[in-house]
């Protein structure tokens, strides 16, 4: 075999094995954003409450911020799937929500925190 022909060959082969492992890859994934607003139980925005957002891989996707002056979040550009997002500002009791993000959808969580026990 020549040299030509056998390069030939291995081109061929690397072309059909590239157009397998593509194929397997499917459509691209759009992201998602969760969005929402922390108050308290009268409604009244909580400014500089702890966000933050795990998701069901666990460390791997965790992030976290802060609610703005009138009480908004968000978490943006994240993939499909599960994740839960906790709420909590010293005096309140932590709140946690779970919520399911589909392909390039947008959630929106609202926190109404309660008063801490002592």
């Amino acid at each position: 075999m020549s040299g030509i022909t056998r390069i030939a060959g291995r081109l061929r082969f690397a072309a059909a094995l590239s157009l397998l492992l593509l194929a397997g890859l499917g459509p691209a994934r759009a992201p998602g954003w969760i969005v929402g607003r922390v108050t308290d139980l009268a409604g009244n925005p909580l400014a500089e409450a702890t966000v933050t957002m795990q998701g069901a891989d666990g460390l791997a996707s965790r992030r976290g911020t802060r609610s703005g002056e009138t009480g908004g979040f968000q978490f943006a550009e994240l993939e499909p799937g599960s994740y839960r997002v906790t709420a909590e500002r010293a005096g309140y009791a932590p709140a946690t929500q779970a919520v399911a993000l589909g392909d390039g959808e947008r959630r929106t969580l609202i926190f109404r925190l309660a008063p801490a026990r002592r």
